[in-house]
């Protein structure tokens, strides 16, 4: 091999190095070169770190701390993915009336306790296709991908004399379940998106 084709050949490597490292900027993980030894490996593992570190930021930022359950960015990313698709759904706003007295009189650890176990029993009676939320303090959001109003309050039903069920009632506290229909409408997206 002369050494203008070995020349050519590196400035080639480099040329896909430069495009690869690119495309991972850009977000792009699944990029990897072939032709250049152990530099290639090296440079794979990077990418593979990379994906596997955005993966888990992307996780730990949708997630809130306390509960394991999304949070309230991944709402907002949920209803824009809904709005892109044009797909239909409704929205149970869940209020753990009471929780101040909890926390007064037992401690915000206990308080936190009783947020924990009001998620984890929402959880569990979820179907696969319904996601929960955690907004705010002691405000939840269900989202059901239901399309009518009579579904949806059927629904809410279900879900409630499941909760009830589970639900221990040790404190001055209960939950209030209100269920808001959303309907794909800009103007109604914007409000709600701002909760």
């Amino acid at each position: 091999m002369s050494i203008y084709s070995s020349v050519k050949s590196i400035q080639s490597n480099l040329k896909h190095l430069s495009w690869v490292a690119q495309r991972v900027a850009a977000g792009d993980y699944k990029q990897h070169v072939s032709s250049l030894g152990r530099f290639s490996d090296s440079f794979n593992e990077m990418i593979d770190q990379l994906s596997h570190y955005r993966e888990k930021m992307e996780h730990i930022s949708n997630t809130d701390v306390l509960t394991g359950i999304a949070n309230r960015r991944a709402f907002n990313q949920m209803i824009k993915k809904l709005w892109d698709k044009d797909i239909p759904c409704a929205v149970v706003f869940i209020d753990i009336d009471g929780l101040k007295y909890v926390n007064d009189d037992y401690g915000h650890s206990e308080g936190n306790h009783y947020i924990k176990e009001v998620c984890q029993i929402l959880k569990m009676n979820l179907k696969e296709d319904e996601l929960i939320f955690r907004i705010g303090g002691d405000e939840l959001l269900i989202l059901l991908k239901k399309e009518d109003a009579y579904t949806c309050e059927e629904r809410l039903l279900e879900i409630r004399l499941q909760f009830r069920k589970e639900m221990k009632r040790k404190y001055r506290i209960h939950v209030i379940l209100v269920l808001v229909v959303w309907i794909l409408i800009k103007k109604k997206t914007k409000q709600l998106m701002n909760i």
